[in-house]
Parts: structure tokens; C-alpha cells; sequence
């Protein structure tokens, strides 16, 4: 056990070793160290948040046996849910996505816009949105992890937005042929990722920088839709 018994008074040290007798039950590899100075008596345990404090009269308590290991794959199982649900989200904007896509880039109207030379070739589009979207799930599943709170609620409310607005460009583009509009709602896709990266930073340390290669991925998008506005008034 490595227990370490530091007694001031008979009494004292009588409780702490009954308490020492609770604990070894509990099995190996659940340790506990008591700590006495002053007044104050503390139990600190190393397994499933065993931790107790109190004054002369100590408490034992600890989530443990079986009962720990199933509250620890329950929240595995609903971490990999909502990990699933955030792929879902993100794949139904490539759907969207996709098939806003697919009929305009093979018809004439497309291959008869004015591009600038800087445009990617066609066949570097598909596996960069892919690796993306993949990064935007990851990133909104770790904020949904988060403890609750209004800057959690704020954050991922803006994650929506910025998936709206991504599913809404292609929209725009391909579909309605509308270049003006897609470029000043680009804008607001690349103003909506901002806000959430932002917002995102204040709720996960890691969230943000999923988004890095989204923001400037987008920035850059948004040079050449307005740039093919442009070339195309």
C-alpha cells in the first residue's frame, strides 16, 4: 500500500488506521496517503477521484469496482456517438456539397468562366475539403465534450453556422450561378469560422487549431471567389 502514518494522538491515529483497513480491501493499484498538519487531516486517494478530507473525522468515499468501469464506458460509448454525429454533420455538407458540384464543373457555363491562374487544378479540391472536414468534425466534437457553459452553448452554436454557410456557397455558385452573391456570402463563411475559432479557443485548448487549415483554406477561397466575380460581372 506505501501508506505513510503520521499520528498525533492516539484516537487520531486509531481512526486512520481503520480507515487504512477500508482502503486495503479495495484491492491493488488503489492507494491511499494520509496526511496529517495542524488541525487538518487529509485522505487522499489515486483512483477514480477517491479523494476525502475532513477534520479529526474522516470519510471514505470512491466510485470503484464495477460500478466505475461502467460509468467509464458509458461515457466512452457517447463520446464516440457524438464523434459520430459530428462526422455525419459534416458529411451531409459534402453531400450538399458534392452534388451542388459535380453537374456544373462538367457543363459548359463552368468551363467558360474566366479563372485566374492561380486556381488549383479540379482533382486537388476533393482530398483537401476532405481532409477539412474531417478536422471540422474534431474540432466541434472536442467543444461538445467540454464541460457545459454559456461559452460551450456559444461556440457550438457557431459551429453550426459556419457548416450552414460552407453547404451555402456551393449552393450559390453552382447552382444558382449567382458569382456576386457566393463571394460576399464567402465572406460571411470566412467571418462565421473566425467567430467560432475564437469562440472555440475559450472553451478548448486544442479545438481552435483543428480550424487553422480551414480558416486558411477559406481565406484563400474567398481571394478567388471574388476574383471570378470579378472577371465574370
Amino acid at each position: 500500500m506505501g501508506d505513510a502514518l503520521i499520528p498525533e494522538e492516539s484516537e487520531r491515529s486509531a481512526k486512520q488506521d481503520s480507515l487504512r483497513a477500508i482502503a486495503a480491501t479495495r484491492g491493488p493499484g488503489r492507494q491511499a496517503r494520509v496526511a496529517a498538519g495542524g488541525p487538518r487531516t487529509q485522505l487522499v486517494g489515486s483512483h477514480n477521484g477517491f479523494v476525502t478530507s475532513g477534520r479529526n473525522d474522516m470519510q471514505l468515499s470512491e466510485l470503484g469496482g464495477s460500478e466505475g468501469l461502467e460509468h467509464n464506458a458509458t461515457l466512452n460509448r457517447e463520446s464516440l456517438v457524438a464523434l459520430g454525429a459530428f462526422s455525419a454533420l459534416t458529411a451531409g455538407a459534402v453531400f450538399l456539397n458534392a452534388r451542388s458540384t459535380r453537374e456544373a464543373v462538367e457543363g459548359r457555363w463552368y468551363k467558360h468562366l474566366k479563372k485566374p491562374p492561380y486556381q488549383p487544378p479540379r482533382q486537388a479540391f476533393g482530398p483537401v475539403w476532405t481532409a477539412l472536414y474531417g478536422l471540422i468534425a474534431v474540432s466541434g466534437w472536442r467543444i461538445w465534450g467540454s464541460p457545459a457553459g454559456a461559452e460551450r452553448s456559444r461556440a457550438l452554436g457557431l459551429w453550426f453556422v459556419q457548416l450552414g454557410l460552407n453547404a451555402a456557397w456551393s449552393h450559390l455558385f453552382f447552382r444558382k450561378r449567382q458569382l456576386k452573391a457566393a463571394a460576399v456570402e464567402n465572406w460571411a463563411l470566412l467571418g462565421s469560422i473566425a467567430a467560432y475559432t475564437a469562440a472555440a479557443s475559450r472553451v478548448d485548448r486544442k479545438a481552435p487549431w483543428f480550424m487553422a487549415p480551414y480558416l486558411g483554406w477559406v481565406s484563400f477561397a474567398n481571394v478567388l471567389s471574388t476574383d471570378i466575380a470579378r472577371r465574370n460581372a
